[in-house]
């Protein structure tokens, strides 16, 4: 499923690297990264043509000059055999390292990904971020609702250690989530009597519904 939107930091603007490059080669970084078919292991088809199309003043010329000004720079990396490109801030900025389902997901795109070097290149940045990633550690009303519930999901009764499904010969991530029985988008409250406890599965299936 193609994505929707990109996200990028405003500090990207005070990026001393970034604004070293001209405007051509900025303008060429920010289609690339706003791109759909941008996959969840930041990989993308190597597309020349099409994206300069999206600028009347661009030529294929320019914009293989504004590429390889983007690969010496570090902000792309580009397999010209595999016709593929990775964007190396993708992981930080979508802050995936704190997201297990997407740390999933990317693992999953990774590989599907033809070139082997960036492979190794998205291998590298991922585990960064989940390294630099603390998870929460349960306190306060949280660890309460873990206490209360028994840690376990009420919906489907699942406890960390038990059988998770599989898929191509892995097991899935599951873990346990805190939801908002009345999502907080609904007029939902942080009180202790609308938490619980649900597996990443459960809680996925019932979304923002009550």
């Amino acid at each position: 499923m193609a994505r929707k939107e990109a996200r990028f930091p405003s500090s990207l603007w005070d990026d001393v690297s970034f604004n070293g490059l001209d405007r051509s080669t900025q303008w060429l970084f920010l289609t690339v990264y706003s791109q759909p078919e941008l996959d969840p292991a930041g990989v993308l088809p190597l597309r020349v043509r099409r994206w300069t199309h999206y600028a009347a003043d661009m030529d294929e010329s320019r914009t293989r000059a504004a590429l390889d000004e983007l690969q010496k720079a570090g902000w792309l990396e580009v397999d010209e055999e595999t016709e593929e490109v990775y964007v190396p801030t993708f992981f930080e900025w979508e802050r995936i390292g704190g997201q297990p389902r997407r740390v999933v997901a990317a693992l999953d795109a990774m590989a599907n990904c033809c070139s082997a070097r960036l492979r190794a290149f998205a291998a590298v940045d991922l585990t960064e971020q989940i390294e630099r990633h603390e998870p929460p550690v349960p306190r306060g009303v949280r660890a309460a609702i873990l206490l209360r519930d028994g840690s376990r999901c009420r919906a489907c009764g699942w406890r960390p250690g038990d059988p998770v499904p599989q898929k191509n010969g892995r097991d899935l991530y599951r873990g346990l989530e805190i939801d908002h029985i009345h999502p907080k988008s609904m007029g939902g409250t942080d009180d202790p009597d609308n938490l619980q406890v649900l597996c990443t599965t459960c809680n996925t299936s019932k979304g923002a519904s009550v």
